[in-house]
This record gives structure tokens, sequence and C-alpha cells, in this order.
């Protein structure tokens, strides 16, 4: 049987192979290599040679990193997670200035018709908000959602795809 060689005694080693791994600015660099050396510390390593495999994850991180960082960035979202509607909106009513307009009673009819004069030169903004449930998802599943969200892990994601493109996952 041939002799084979783990991520962690790769690194024991030879502790520079990581080095070159790039990560969003938002994720403890040390903290990911320290799991990542973890959870991959008996997976056969695809790459057994320090210098390749340093080169290849510089590369492959430099790739992966623009999907990372929108990960990592929705970490940071600011909104309701019990509320999936919320609209804003802004008004501005015009007038049209001064207007003359006849008021009548039901048969009223020729000179006894009285004559108002009102001037409507008003100006006014106004704003409003919705927000709530709109009723298509209960609030309940909301918070079942939240609770998924609260779950992820960027740096979860980072060593899941770690050990799919530089181990064997032969167990």
């Amino acid at each position: 049987m041939p002799a084979t060689m783990s991520l962690l005694g790769l690194y024991n080693w030879d502790n520079s192979i990581l080095d070159g791994l790039i990560v969003p600015d938002g994720v403890d660099k040390t903290a990911l290599i320290n799991n990542l050396l973890r959870e991959c510390a008996e997976l056969e390593i695809i790459y057994p040679q320090p210098d390749a495999l340093k080169f290849f994850v510089g590369e492959w991180s430099r790739e992966r990193l623009p999907v990372w960082e929108k990960l990592e960035a929705t970490l940071k979202f600011e909104y309701d997670p019990i509320s999936n509607y919320d609209r804003k909106e802004e008004w501005t009513d015009e007038g049209s200035g001064s207007s003359e307009t006849l008021t009548a009673g039901y048969n009223s009819a020729g000179a006894d018709v009285p004559e108002a004069k009102s001037s409507a030169n008003s100006r006014g903004r106004r704003t409003g908000r919705s927000y709530g449930n709109i009723g298509v998802t209960t609030t309940q599943q909301m918070i079942e959602q939240e609770r998924k969200i609260s779950d992820f892990d960027v740096d979860h994601v980072i060593i899941q795809e770690f050990k799919k493109t530089f181990c064997l996952l032969i167990y």
C-alpha cells in the first residue's frame, strides 16, 4: 500500500503551505486555518508537494474570493426577520393656485346660485411606509428561516470547498 500524506502531516512539515490562502476581510484567517487543519487532519491531500499545494491554494482562493466576499456580506444585511414586506413612498401634492367654484343647492338654478371663491395654493409633501407580513409566509416560517441563516458560517463553506478541491474524500 502506498504512503499517503495528510494536510496536517504536510503542514507539520511545512507550516507555510496555507500562507497564500486569501479570505474575506471579515474572516479570521488563523481560526479558519486551525479549523481547516482539524477537519482535514486525516484526509489525504491531492498535492503532497508543499510548493505545489501552496501555489494551488493561493490561486484557488483568489478565484473563490469574490464568492466568499458576497456570502460574508450577506451576514451584515439589516432587516426585520419576521417582516417580509417593506415599502416606502413619497408623494408631492401641488395645488394649482386659486380657483372659483359654484356651490348650489339641489334645485337651484339661474341667478339664485351663490358663488364661492376658494384658494388652493397648497404644496404638501407626504411620506408613507407600509411594512409587516403580507401573509404569504407565516411568521413561524420566517423564524424558521432565520434560524437557518443564523447557522450559516462562511468559514464552514470555505472548509467544505477546500476539502472537495484538495482532499481525497475516501474514508
